[in-house]
């Protein structure tokens, strides 16, 4: 019934782009302020496309929507002054890219966490097939453990240790 009767009079009343295209890419290790200084202006000055940002712990997601000839204007912009911090464009966590990543190039992962409290192993351990590249995760979280277990020198700044 919608398409029957409703659908005609939006038409009608509403412009509707022939064909919008939608792309979107994953960036870790920057913030939401510096992304949108690296690419924001750039992207807004081309005809019909709309930019978006999502931030979310540790990445940025940048979106952007229009005809398929601005988003690849807008793609290029945005490889060329983001592209090292570019993790994904196909929607997949930073854990499973790096977890894929391991498993290509046959390397492995163990990881010594203090303040973080195994949150990093816990993230990689949940993607499936990481136990045939993540070795072990230590917390050592007491300054006396990082020395003991892991032999941090007592030496080394405690600032660098949890903001002591």
């Amino acid at each position: 019934m919608f398409k029957k009767f409703a659908m005609p009079i939006l038409k009608s009343i509403i412009e509707v782009p022939l064909h919008v295209e939608r792309r979107s890419c994953s960036i870790a290790g920057m913030g939401e302020s510096l992304v949108e200084k690296a690419i924001g202006e750039k992207v807004l000055a081309i005809p019909g496309v709309e930019l978006g940002y999502c931030a979310r712990p540790g990445e940025v997601e940048v979106r952007v929507i229009g005809d398929p000839n601005a988003i690849q204007a807008a793609d290029a912009i945005i490889r060329g002054e983001l592209g090292l911090s570019i993790f994904s464009d196909n929607d997949e966590a930073l854990e499973e890219v790096v977890v894929r990543l391991l498993k290509q190039r046959k390397q492995t992962l163990a990881t010594a966490e203090s303040c973080t409290g195994g949150l990093i192993a816990n993230q990689i351990t949940n993607v499936s097939g990481a136990s045939e590249v993540f070795l072990a995760g230590y917390v050592t979280y007491a300054n006396s453990a990082k020395s003991d277990v892991l032999n941090v020198e007592s030496e080394v700044d405690r600032q660098t240790w949890c903001g002591e």
